[in-house]
C-alpha cells in the first residue's frame, strides 16, 4: 500500500469522534482496529509499522484525555476508581498530591469525626 493512502487512513481514524482502543490494542490488534474503521486492507510490515505507530500517538492521546477527565471529577469518585494497590497506583498518586491542603485543626477533627 502506497504511503498516501495509508497516511489517508490514518488521517481517517484521527478524525472520528471516538477511539475505542487503547495502545495495547493498536500494538497486538492492528487488524481488529482497522477493521472497526473499515479498513479491510493487506499491510506490509513496513505499513503495518508505520501505522501502528501512528494509531498509537492516538490511542495514546485518547488515553492521556481520559486520564485527564478522571482527575478532574471528584475525589470519591477517583477513589472508588483508583486503587492504590492494584495497576492504578501511579493515577491514586497522581490524585493524591492533586488534594488541596487542610489546616492541621481541620484534619484533626475531621479524625475525631470517624
Amino acid at each position: 500500500m502506497n504511503r498516501y493512502r495509508m497516511n489517508s487512513m490514518v488521517e481517517y481514524i484521527r478524525m472520528q469522534d471516538e477511539f475505542p482502543f487503547d495502545v495495547l490494542d493498536v500494538e497486538e490488534n492492528l487488524d481488529e482496529v482497522l477493521a472497526y474503521f473499515g479498513f479491510f486492507a493487506k499491510l506490509t510490515e513496513d505499513g503495518a509499522a508505520e501505522i501502528r505507530m501512528a494509531l498509537a500517538d492516538i490511542a495514546g492521546a485518547a488515553e492521556w484525555a481520559e486520564m485527564t477527565r478522571l482527575v478532574g471529577q471528584e475525589d470519591d469518585q477517583l477513589m472508588e476508581w483508583a486503587d492504590p494497590e492494584g495497576e492504578c497506583r501511579d493515577v491514586f498518586l497522581l490524585i493524591h498530591h492533586r488534594r488541596k491542603s487542610v489546616p492541621p485543626e481541620e484534619w484533626l477533627e475531621s479524625l475525631s469525626v470517624q
